[in-house]
């Protein structure tokens, strides 16, 4: 009976929360004119990645090394499945559909393992659905739902490890999880110790060797082609440069926490559900080894290790393996929970569900409106030439163009400069003028002063020699990036080809796109628009 209802109450929700995505899918496919159901450009970086490693290149495109994937095993399996005959554009989404199934079964085989009763054993399965939300994360073609059937195998293996079990499965799933996410690091770095608290030193060993081992493969391999050794977004992230003292550091880290428990409110109700429920737990069974308390303590150590050192929010895409890992916890640790832990958790992570549900069709809307129409308007104006921009995913997966990466995720020079702390208007004409770079696509408000270690993507103002030729304006509120996209010709006798471009291409422009002509004027002076 139990094992029937385990498979049904599985087999129903996965086709309850794969057909949600299919009616987002759709609606998405309907809405853009079947151009693209992705509400993020970082989607279009591992199409881009993932179409050049099929040739054997790593990079956005093929004359550049560009170490811009931090997520390399999710990349390459996008290049498997586009290898396969998946077409390239719904690689992201078929791997996502098939992970949001992996993690449904995951979680329904641990809670059958843990003895979880069935009505809880439901509510949970239902909550990583709702709760996550599911369909929403999977939307994004991203790494992140895999992540999480991930991690929640790792730690399933991990706690039986602890308690006797054999540490094989544990040493195969830590190097997926580091080659799909950094951030795995934490939970790998919890078992880790708990091995040590029970002096299985070889075995913790061979789990820092193991989860390592790929990241460090890797990073030698990107150091002998030219680039740094981590990826070039947890580089500019993580805001290193040679200035600041060590000293500091405790201070940024606490500053960062505090800042990210501001950003994520939610956490804090559910670190205060988890340590009550693995403290009730702890007093019957006595053992920290026992499921009912470690798994719950476990969750608790990494939501805190990631507020300290990760990020949270940006469409709440980040966080969501932590999300995933305390409901599974909760309801293995509390099986029969009281009523103000279920409000504790419910009500803020529901209401998170509701920010993400209400944002989605608006971003989808806004990357086929200003990234989508820019990669084609390259695409069919520009397709081999040099472009200068800072929103690079989708111009790279359409065009062939080669991209001066204002943001330095795909430009060595740039990243080096910005890394130094001394990215400035002088580097920008320099780089674009080696490059021959005549178009720059970039968003004017991103360009308005100095870069910071929170806003990587900011940038110091464009040079005085560049005109601007037009811009597109979103008739809708922005939801990321900026309203306005602006073009700009490097010099004036690119201009008139650009501009005649842009005229041209205005008609293709969806209606909630107003095309806005420069009829004069030099970057940093008042031009007109029509």
């Amino acid at each position: 009976m139990g094992t029937r209802w385990n498979f049904a109450s599985w087999a129903w929700i996965s086709l309850g929360c794969v057909s949600l995505i299919a009616t987002i899918t759709a609606w998405a496919w309907w809405a853009t004119g079947g151009e693209s159901p992705y509400p993020l450009d970082d989607t279009f970086i591992h199409l881009a990645m993932a179409k050049n490693l099929a040739s054997g290149h790593w990079g956005i495109h093929p004359e550049e090394v560009a170490n811009a994937s931090s997520s390399p095993l999710y990349t390459a399996l996008i290049t498997v499945l586009g290898i396969a005959g998946v077409p390239w554009l719904w690689t992201p989404l078929v791997l996502n559909v098939l992970s949001a199934i992996l993690l449904l079964g995951a979680a329904a085989q641990i809670l059958k393992h843990f003895a979880v009763p069935i009505n809880t054993a439901r509510f949970a399965l239902a909550g990583l659905v709702v709760l996550l939300p599911l369909p929403y994360i999977a939307q994004f073609g991203m790494e992140h739902t895999l992540h999480s059937a991930l991690t929640l195998l790792f730690v399933s293996a991990a706690i039986r490890a602890l308690n006797g079990g054999r540490i094989g499965p544990v040493l195969i799933l830590g190097p997926l999880m580091m080659g799909i996410r950094l951030e795995s690091a934490f939970i790998i770095g919890i078992t880790g110790l708990s091995l040590l608290v029970l002096s299985r030193f070889q075995d913790a060993l061979f789990l820092g060797i193991a989860s390592s081992a790929p990241m460090l493969a890797l990073g030698l391999i990107n150091v002998s082609l030219g680039e740094h050794f981590l990826p070039n977004s947890i580089l500019l992230k993580a805001g290193l440069s040679s200035g600041g003292s060590v000293w500091m550091v405790p201070l940024a880290v606490l500053q960062k926490s505090v800042l990210q428990a501001f950003a994520a409110p939610y956490f804090i109700a559910i670190l205060v559900v988890l340590i009550a429920a693995a403290d009730a737990a702890l007093k019957q069974a006595r053992e920290w080894q026992d499921p009912r308390v470690l798994w719950p303590m476990a969750s608790a150590l990494a939501i805190v290790g990631h507020l300290c050192f990760a990020n949270v929010g940006w469409l709440y895409r980040y966080e969501v393996y932590l999300v995933a890992l305390s409901v599974v916890g909760f309801a293995i640790s509390a099986p029969r929970p009281k009523r103000w832990m279920l409000l504790v958790v419910v009500i803020p992570l529901a209401f998170r569900t509701w920010q993400c549900v209400s944002v989605l069709p608006s971003a989808i809307l806004h990357i086929n409106s200003q990234q989508v129409q820019m990669a084609h308007f390259v695409q069919q104006n520009f397709d081999t030439e040099a472009i200068a921009a800072h929103d690079i995913g989708a111009i790279a997966f359409f065009s062939h163009a080669r991209i001066l990466d204002l943001a330095g995720l795909a430009s060595r020079n740039v990243l080096d400069r910005r890394l130094s702390g001394n990215f400035d208007t002088s580097d920008i004409r320099r780089m674009a003028v080696e490059r021959n770079v005549k178009l720059a696509i970039i968003y004017d408000s991103w360009f308005q002063g100095e870069g910071s270690t929170r806003q990587f993507w900011i940038g110091p103002k464009l040079p005085a020699t560049w005109v601007k030729a037009g811009e597109w304006r979103l008739r809708m509120p922005a939801v990321i990036g900026d309203q306005t996209v602006s073009f700009y010709a490097t010099s004036l006798e690119s201009l008139p080809d650009i501009q005649t471009s842009l005229d041209n291409y205005a008609s293709r422009l969806p209606e909630r796109v107003r095309y806005m002509p420069v009829t004069i004027g030099l970057q940093g002076q008042s031009g007109s628009l029509n």
